[in-house]
C-alpha cells in the first residue's frame, strides 16, 4: 500500500490494523529486498510493450553488474582497509564508473564482504622483519626460479564452503569443520607432483606455497624430492606475491553469484569446475606480472599499499 499507492506509513499500519512500528519494519525489509546492484530495471523500460525508449537520466550514477562487482571485489582485495568512498573515487578515476556509496556497500553485501577488525594487517605485511624476509625470498626468486614459467608452479587454498554457505558448522572439538588437512594436502601434492614429474616440460619445476602447516607435515618434502621438484616456501605475509591469491578472487567471484544459499558438496564443486574456465591466459599472465612487480619492489624494500 505504501508502496504501490503513495499512502503514508501510519495510514497503511491503521488500515491493515497493525502497530507502525510493525509497518515501519515491513517496509524497511522491503527496501532492504530491492536490488540496485543490476540493471534489470532500465532493460525492462527498454523492452515494454510500446517499445519505447527511457533515456537515463544524464550524470545519475551507473547501477553494478556483473563486471562491476567483479571490479569492486579485486580492489577489496588488493587493499581490504579501503573506505566506501575511496572505492567510489577508484571507479571514477581508472574506470569512468560513478556510484555511490550506498551502491558500493550493497554491492560488498552482495559479494558477502563485511567489514572487520584488520588486526593491523599492513603493520605485520610492512614489519622490518617481514620486509627483510621478503627481500631475501624476492632475490632468490627472480635470481634463481626456472625462466621457464611453465616450471613455476604457485599453491594455494580457498575456502569457497565458508564463503558461499551458512557462517557456522557443526564440527568435533578441535576441528574445523569440512577444511583441508594436512592428509587431504598430501594426497593432493602425491598427485600433482606425479603429473609434473611425468611431464618431460616440467623436470625441475618449482613447486611454490605458504608457510601454512598442512605445507610442513612430514612426507612433503620427501614427495616433492621423490618426484625431484624443488619445493619453495613463501615467507610470511607474503600474500601479494603468489598469483594463485587473484586467480581465487576471480573464481570465488563467479561462483558467489551462482551460489547464494547451501548446496550439496556435489553441485558445488561441479561449479567450481565450470567457473575455472573464466579464468582466462592474459588473467594468468597479468597476474604472474603483478608479482613480479612486488618482487622488485620487495627487493628494493619498498612498504606494501
Amino acid at each position: 500500500m505504501v508502496c504501490g499507492e503513495g499512502l503514508t506509513i501510519k495510514f497503511a499500519a491503521k488500515q491493515l490494523k497493525i502497530n507502525y512500528s510493525s509497518a515501519r519494519r515491513v517496509i524497511s525489509e522491503m527496501k532492504k529486498s530491492e536490488s540496485l546492484l543490476y540493471d534489470s530495471e532500465d532493460n525492462d523500460m527498454e523492452n515494454n510493450v510500446n517499445n519505447t525508449t527511457v533515456e537515463k537520466k544524464r550524470g545519475a550514477p551507473s547501477k553494478i553488474n556483473e563486471d562491476r562487482l567483479h571490479i569492486i571485489d579485486n580492489i577489496v582485495f588488493s587493499n581490504s582497509t579501503i573506505t566506501l568512498k575511496e572505492i567510489c573515487n577508484f571507479l571514477k578515476k581508472n574506470y569512468n564508473i560513478e556510484v555511490f556509496t550506498s551502491t558500493v556497500d550493497r554491492a560488498l553485501k552482495t559479494l558477502k564482504i563485511t567489514l572487520k577488525t584488520s588486526y593491523k594487517l599492513l603493520n605485520r605485511v610492512n614489519s622490518p622483519d617481514t620486509i627483510e624476509q621478503k627481500s631475501v625470498y624476492a632475490s632468490h626468486f627472480l635470481g634463481n626460479a626456472p625462466k621457464d614459467r611453465k616450471k613455476i608452479i604457485f599453491i594455494d587454498e580457498s575456502g569457497f564452503n565458508l564463503h558461499l554457505r551458512r557462517s557456522k558448522a557443526r564440527s568435533k572439538i578441535g576441528e574445523r569443520h569440512q577444511t583441508c588437512n594436512g592428509d587431504v594436502f598430501q594426497d593432493f601434492a602425491k598427485e600433482l607432483f606425479s603429473i609434473v614429474s611425468n611431464s618431460n616440460e616440467l623436470h625441475g619445476s618449482w613447486i611454490i606455497m605458504d608457510n601454512a602447516k598442512i605445507h610442513k607435515k612430514d612426507g612433503i618434502k620427501d614427495i616433492c624430492r621423490h618426484f625431484r621438484c624443488s619445493l619453495v616456501y613463501l615467507c610470511l605475509y607474503s600474500f601479494m606475491l603468489n598469483p594463485v591469491e587473484n586467480i581465487f578472487s576471480k573464481i570465488n567471484c563467479f561462483v558467489r553469484s551462482l551460489l547464494s544459499t547451501a548446496c550439496e558438496n556435489g553441485k558445488l564443486v561441479n561449479i567450481i569446475r565450470k567457473i575455472v574456465l573464466v579464468v582466462t591466459r592474459d588473467d594468468l599472465a597479468g597476474y604472474f606480472n603483478y608479482i613480479m612487480g612486488n618482487a622488485n619492489k620487495a627487493i628494493l624494500k619498498i612498504l606494501y599499499s
